[in-house]
Parts: structure tokens; sequence; C-alpha cells
């Protein structure tokens, strides 16, 4: 469950810290693409996870900043900017990892580095807690410090305040001298840093290799991730992170139940669950 909560909790928060600022980071779904497959290319060739992980951060970075700059400079529509490049990075992925490597679908032929994972000294010891808490990805403990420090940044630093301010109101913001376009910018690469993460975390840490469809299973939830984020700008990170959790531990419970028992409507039952929990996100009041 941890496992499958990383990579959707990274776009999560990146998802809120670009609305909070007044942006809606379409993207995320290319900047995680771009990211998962610089990150494989950088360590295969170089033999460095420390160079594969600068590669996919500066990547996805980019990429995010490239959003940014046709929305806040050259005046695009958001939704057509996301969508476009969304679908670039998707069939660019594919064209790029062919002309390098050769492979069609995966990057079955480069041997890339991968995150390690790391223990826990006192709770891996503990029986039951130590299985389920210790022994993971070390980007799955940095997800989960995200999300606290996120929070301790938008509520308790002047330039989460700043953030907060110029997603409220532009023109109240640009009144008290905040350069609104400067804050928007910073919000949107914190976004694709977030972003960079957790499409590393699927190349180089899930699993050890770069696929064309890696993302496909998590376009739902980011639809769910867009709807909340902007209809819910007041909401808190941790708050957001609890709903991540909960919707991964309903698809483990769901494949666990496939595996088990399959044919009998498992999938109906979890999905009707999700729905009705992430109902009362979308539609809550801002706070």
């Amino acid at each position: 469950t941890l496992r499958c909560t990383t990579p959707v909790l990274f776009a999560t928060m990146a998802a809120l810290i670009a609305s909070r600022s007044g942006m809606l980071n379409l993207g995320l779904e290319g900047a995680m693409t771009v990211a998962a497959l610089c990150g494989v290319l950088g360590s295969g060739f170089t033999g460095s996870l420390f160079a594969g992980a600068l590669c996919g951060l500066a990547a996805g970075t980019a990429f995010t900043m490239l959003l940014a700059y046709f929305v806040q400079h050259l005046k695009a529509n958001r939704v057509v900017s996301g969508v476009a490049l969304n679908l670039a990075a998707s069939g660019g992925s594919v064209f790029c990892l062919y002309s390098i490597t050769g492979d069609k679908n995966a990057s079955n032929s480069l041997a890339s580095a991968a995150f390690p994972a790391f223990d826990i000294p006192v709770l891996k010891a503990i029986p039951g807690i130590g299985d389920i808490v210790s022994g993971h990805n070390c980007l799955t403990y940095v997800a989960f410090i995200v999300t606290i420090l996120i929070f301790i940044v938008l509520n308790k630093t002047a330039f989460g305040i700043h953030i907060r301010a110029v997603g409220e109101s532009e023109e109240a913001a640009r009144s008290v001298g905040i350069n609104v376009e400067k804050i928007r910018y910073q919000a949107m690469l914190l976004s694709g840093l977030l972003a960079s993460l957790g499409g590393m975390y699927l190349s180089m840490g899930y699993v050890n290799r770069f696929t064309s469809g890696q993302l496909r299973p998590l376009r739902l939830w980011e639809r769910h991730i867009h709807l909340s984020a902007e209809q819910q700008r007041g909401s808190i990170p941790h708050y957001h992170g609890s709903v991540c959790v909960h919707h991964r531990v309903l698809c483990a419970v769901q494949l666990l139940l496939q595996g088990e028992a399959p044919g009998r409507g498992f999938t109906v039952i979890t999905s009707r669950y999700q729905r009705a929990f992430l109902q009362p996100l979308r539609s809550a009041k801002r706070v």
C-alpha cells in the first residue's frame, strides 16, 4: 500500500502547491513521464544514481516550467497547453526511447540504477509493524516527509503566505507589492520537482525500468487530483495526503480480493466505495 501511495502522493502535492498559487498543473502526467524516462537514461548511460536523479529532476522541472511559460507569459489556455504537452510527452518518450536504446515499449536493454530501500532501525524490529512501515524505497519516506513540509511552508512561512495570497486574489496580492508572476513560477518549479520525484519512483524505485504505459493507472486518480485541488484551494496538504493513502489502500484491497476470488465483482465494489469517499472531497467548501 505504501509503495502504491508514493507516486500518487507526489503528484497530489505537486497539484496542490500549483493550485494554491492560482495555477493548474495539467502537465503532471507529462512531467512524470519525462522524468521517469530521463532518470533511467541518465543512470543507465552514466552508471550513477545521482546523475540519473539529476537528469530526471531537470527534465521534469523543465517540462513543468514550459507549461508555466505558455500559461503565464504567452497567455495560452491552460487546459489546451496541458493536454498538448502531455500528448507530446507520451509519444515523444516512446520515440526517444526507441531512438536511443532501440527498445520500443520498455528499457529492457538498459541497466539503470534504482533508489535504495531503507530500514528504520527501531521500527523494523517490532513484529507486524516493522514489516509494514520499514524496508520501503527511500522515496516513499520522502513523499510523506514532503507532505509535512508543504503544510509547514504554506502555513508558517512568508513564501507560503504569498502563494496563498496570489491564489486567493491576484489583484489584492499586487496591491501589497507581491510579484504574482514570480510567485507562480516558483510554485510551478516546486510542483515540477515533486512531479519529477513521483515519475522517477515509478521507473527507478517501484520497478527498475521505463515502460511506455507506466502512468496509465494514475490517469483516473489525476483527474480527482485536479478536481479537488481546483475546487478546494483552501484545503491542507495532510488532508489530500490522507485521501491518497485511502485510495491506494482500496486499490490494494481490490487486487487482494480479485486474486483470492476473481470474477465476483470486487472491482465494482471498491470503485463505488472510492467514488463515495472522494465525492465529499470534490464538493467540500473552502475552509
